[in-house]
């Protein structure tokens, strides 16, 4: 005990005396604090801890690491974790390039992290086929036919053992036979200069078979020719060569002599500097089924129009710096704006935009009611005449005025006069029409009774019966179904269908089904027809309104993408939605196509440690994407192999006896507590029997380990003797203690 606490006091004295740069040296503390119970640093049994295990251990005073609470800091912890974790070797790699003159290929490459290399192999086409010394990091590979090839070099050590094998490189070598010795030349040129203008003309001395001439400038064709001359205009300044090539349906036949001519024209001072191409900035908006676009440019110079394009094809053109497309259905479009000159070429073109019209049908228009229209009646003599009033009603073109449920006429103001009424109690009411016939609003109904005191005149002849037509009307979809009822056919030849007041067709039967109807509201009256289309009746008037919703739009087609990472394999798998056509699927990496799958997985293997981002694209049988997923992160962080974990411990139980409880008890194989169990040990060290408060430090395998050494003449008594000796040794072949403890 003396020399513990002598130890922690040249400890602590350390750490007094040679202050913060001291706590900083994490090796330094391990030696001092750590290595008396885990060994060298090197070979430490606590390799790889964490400040944050390390701290725990002396907050919960494991194995009497307590001791060091008041004497280490967090940052004397920090730097004692940094020492147990050392930075692992960096990975050697070598980096291959080559590169092609004639019929060598050249390799070199350049090596990182790479020590004890021999020698290097030179691979190509993944066989074998040189060496180079380990100084060289170069290589040439000669006399090579014209092909593609591989090449691969392997780092080797004296054993010929792979150090570390180079990237793949492909070179292609593509020698080009010379061209055979032009013929010996039969064409005699000349040449003049006027202005900006070279003339060139020539003689051959036999002509036979040649088709044409071509013309070369410093050894580049400007033209050709059928005759004997040939005028270069429009030459800058400056000293040409010129040849002339006599060709014949082989090929060329012959070349000329080589001429100079220099041109030397006095240039007109340049043209002023043109103004900068406008740059036109275009956003776009949406109200309803209109898309409305606004550009500005940053130089309008030269600009006398601007061309708007949709999804690519042209549908307008403005003046101004805004275009409105109107009546657009529902669906998403791109817009471009182009600036034009005079002559319609174009000067800029803007950014695209995108605009989404999504117009939502409004809902149908609220069946007619009877308010808004309040009428009020007065009689004098055979005169009935009516008043109303109407509130709230717009779009009222005429008033429809019925008699017992009969029409009698029309107005266009709010009164009417019936004349000439016979004596009788009768009910009027009036009906508010729109510009298509259409019913707005209904009366109330109203009755009046017409009594003349002069005695009526006799009635006049009983005409023929009128058929009376009754109407009704349903709706199914977009058709409008009318069927009619009539008291008495007779005479009757036809019948006209009238659609708010205008002719849409006839029926023999008294049935009528109107179909196509798009939403909206209507109005039908059908006359009974005699056979010289005289009109004997009309019906009432009925009111039907259609209303189809709009179908949802196709869901849209999605691709779900997962990835999942097991040592350096990246495992995709996706899901698709709403997808049909599909023939393969193209997996991107870090944007890059890397393959192709039939099925919805894929595993890209052999994949270094880093981040990498994966999309998969849909195609079709022609090669068209039809979706793509979504984009995912992954991390591949292959750890490199790990040493086998620290033997376990052993715990010494006699010598914790000797340090902690021989002062006492004597010594251990006399001791006067010879069989204590650890229960009674612990409860003594609690209840502080003696003064054994002061061990509350040993741990409860500590306690064990003391009882054990009790419990026998040696270390060891009992079970531990299948493993252990009785002086405390461990025996060969032990394995690990229930429990994970050894």
């Amino acid at each position: 005990m003396k020399k513990l606490i002598l130890a922690l006091a040249v400890a602590i004295f350390a750490v007094a005396t040679t202050g913060a740069a001291y706590a900083a040296d994490g090796a330094t503390l391990y030696g001092t604090y750590c290595a008396g119970c885990h060994g060298p640093l090197a070979t430490s049994s606590k390799k790889n801890a964490t400040a944050t295990q390390i701290q725990t251990g002396i907050n919960n005073n494991m194995g009497g690491m307590g001791m060091f609470a008041t004497i280490l800091t967090p940052t004397d912890v920090a730097a004692i974790a940094a020492a147990l974790s050392p930075t692992p070797a960096p990975t050697p790699s070598i980096t291959l390039a080559s590169s092609v003159s004639g019929s060598t290929v050249t390799l070199t490459w350049t090596i990182a992290n790479l020590t004890g290399v021999s020698s290097y192999n030179v691979l190509r086409n993944g066989a074998s086929m040189g060496t180079a010394t380990a100084t060289a990091l170069t290589y040439a590979n000669t006399g090579m036919a014209n092909g593609t090839y591989t090449y691969e070099v392997d780092a080797l050590d004296s054993t010929g053992t792979v150090l570390a094998k180079s990237n793949v490189v492909s070179a292609t070598v593509n020698v080009v036979a010379p061209p055979p010795p032009p013929p010996s030349p039969v064409v005699t040129l000349t040449s003049s200069v006027s202005g900006s203008t070279v003339s060139l003309s020539w003689t051959t001395a036999n002509s036979t078979g040649v088709t044409s001439y071509s013309i070369l400038r410093n050894g580049a064709s400007v033209g050709t020719a059928t005759g004997l001359s040939f005028a270069n205009t429009g030459v800058a300044n400056g000293t040409y060569t010129y040849e002339v090539d006599a060709m014949g349906s082989a090929g060329m036949m012959a070349k000329s002599n080589v001429v100079s001519a220099t041109v030397n024209v006095v240039a007109p001072p340049p043209p002023p500097p043109s103004a900068p191409a406008p740059a036109v900035t275009l956003t776009s908006s949406v109200s309803g089924s209109t898309v409305s676009l606004s550009w500005t440019t940053a130089n309008s110079t030269g600009v006398t129009s601007y061309g708007i394009l949709r999804n690519g094809a042209s549908i307008g053109s403005a003046t101004t710096m805004s275009y409105a497309n109107t009546g657009m259905a529902n669906g998403t479009y791109t817009y471009e704006v182009d600036a034009l000159d005079g002559t319609g070429t174009v000067l800029a073109r803007s950014n695209v935009v995108s605009a989404t019209v999504n117009v939502v049908a409004p809902p149908p228009p609220p069946p007619p009611t009877s308010q808004g229209v309040t009428l009020t009646s007065s009689v004098s003599g055979s005169t009935v005449t009516l008043n109303w009033t109407v509130a709230n009603l717009t779009g009222v073109t005429l008033y429809r005025v019925f008699r017992n449920g009969v029409s009698i006429g029309y107005a266009k103001t709010l009164t009417y006069v019936n004349t000439n009424v016979l004596d009788g109690t009768y009910t009027y009411e009036v009906d508010a029409s729109g510009s298509m016939g259409t019913i707005l609003a209904k009366s109330n109904v109203v009755s009046v009774t017409v009594s003349v005191a002069s005695p009526p005149p006799p009635p006049p002849p009983a005409p023929a019966p009128v058929p009376a037509v009754s109407l009704t009307s349903s709706v199914s979809g977009t058709t409008v179904s009318l069927s009619w009822t009539t008291a008495n056919s007779t005479g009757v030849a036809s019948y006209s269908i009238l659609r708010n007041g205008g002719s849409i067709g006839t029926a023999t039967a008294m049935s009528y089904a109107n179909t196509g109807m798009a939403n909206g509201t209507y109005t039908y009256e059908v006359d009974a027809l005699g056979s010289a289309g005289t009109v004997m009746a009309r019906s009432n008037v009925v009111s039907a309104i259609v209303y189809v919703a709009p179908p949802p739009p196709p869901p849209s087609a999605t691709i779900t993408l997962a990835g999942l990472v097991t040592g350096s394999t990246v495992n995709l798998s996706w899901t698709t939605a709403n997808l049909t056509g599909v023939s393969s699927y193209k997996v991107l990496r870090n944007g890059t196509s890397i393959g192709t799958a039939t099925a919805a997985t894929y595993a890209n293997t052999g994949m270094a440690n880093g981040t990498y981002t994966y999309e998969v694209d849909a195609m079709g049988s022609t090669g068209t994407t039809l979706a793509r997923s979504n984009v995912v992160s992954v991390t591949v962080n292959v750890s490199p192999s790990s040493p086998p974990p620290p033997p376990p411990t052993i715990i010494d139980g006699g010598a914790l006896y000797t340090t902690y409880c021989a002062r006492c008890h004597g010594a251990l194989a006399k001791s006067n507590v010879k069989g204590a169990s650890a229960a009674k040990i612990a409860g003594a060290i609690t209840e502080n029997e003696g003064g054994m408060s002061s061990l509350k430090t040993l741990t409860s395998d500590q306690i064990k380990a003391i009882s054990s050494a009790l419990s026998s003449t040696g270390q060891y008594s009992g079970d531990c003797l299948t493993c252990h000796t009785a002086s405390g040794s461990v025996k060969p072949g032990a394995g690990p203690m229930p429990g994970g403890s050894n």
